[in-house]
């Protein structure tokens, strides 16, 4: 990061005070006789402090420049100076720096949270915003509103996969008992498949939707679903599926088949 004029005319303070310091020690070495002697290592005393002070001062400046600028490696590696130069914290600017730093830690974890749409990691992401100073909450307070709508939104979502989860055997029987269904049931189990990643082509047929039905283990709809990622549905997935869906209303769809009904919901759900 580029020194600005003031971190830049602390380093040169600080420079020219160890200057100071060595013409010091040399002029004690040089001298002779008790009196002269210890006016020397005064000097040399006065120029230490002098150094040590101007040190600190360069410290200071080049935090609150990092600070400004925002800039977190900088922030990062000046903190660590001030603390190992037991730089003094009178005017707070340690205290400020670590809780920019806490900022940005809190606001990098919510974002990452928000993107993989994890319910667990949102929630921890919102729970360390919630334990956070008040002036970190304040700034926090946008991305903590829209965290909050995701988690909700994601807890729902959760609860359709589960309806599908507790399906019985009966109810994926009645669907797989149809040699020719409704129009609707067919087009929901597309759109299923679609979300998922397949091809309109391989679920045009309902003969295809049926052998899909039908596997089991890890390529089972159940398991499907169970470990499907809804960052991972693609837009042009989302898009066919929705088509796939024009003009059909739950309340309809119920009244043909509750087991339809249940992935009806859950496609419509992310698109």
């Amino acid at each position: 990061m580029p020194l600005s004029n003031p971190s830049k005319s602390a380093i040169a303070e600080e420079l020219q005070a160890c200057n100071e310091v060595t013409e010091a020690k040399k002029e004690e070495k040089r001298v002779v006789g008790r009196k002269a002697k210890i006016k020397a290592a005064n000097k040399v005393r006065l120029a230490k402090r002098k150094a040590l002070e101007r040190k600190h001062n360069r410290i200071k400046k080049q935090l609150k420049v990092a600070m400004k600028k925002q800039n977190k490696e900088a922030i990062e590696n000046a903190v660590t100076e001030f603390v190992n130069n037991d730089v003094p914290d009178l005017s707070g600017e340690y205290s400020e720096a670590r809780e920019l730093l806490y900022f940005f830690e809190v606001r990098k974890e919510l974002v990452q949270a928000m993107r993989t749409r994890d319910i667990d990691s949102l929630q921890k992401a919102l729970d360390s915003v919630h334990s956070a100073p008040a002036n970190v909450q304040k700034e926090l307070v946008l991305e903590k509103m829209r965290a909050d709508r995701i988690l909700k939104s994601m807890k729902s979502f959760e609860r359709l996969r589960h309806a599908i989860m507790d399906l019985d055997n009966k109810t994926i029987a009645e669907i797989k008992s149809y040699s020719a269904p409704p129009k609707e049931v067919h087009e929901i189990f597309r759109a299923t498949y679609c979300v998922l990643g397949y091809s309109k082509k391989q679920t045009k047929r309902w003969t295809n939707i049926l052998f899909l039905i039908g596997k089991l283990g890890k390529e089972s709809l159940k398991v499907k679903i169970d470990r499907h990622n809804i960052m991972n549905t693609s837009i042009k997935s989302a898009l066919e599926a929705e088509e796939m869906l024009n003009g059909f209303t739950l309340n309809g769809v119920r009244v043909i088949s509750s087991g339809a009904a249940a992935f009806f919901v859950w496609v419509m759900f992310p698109i």
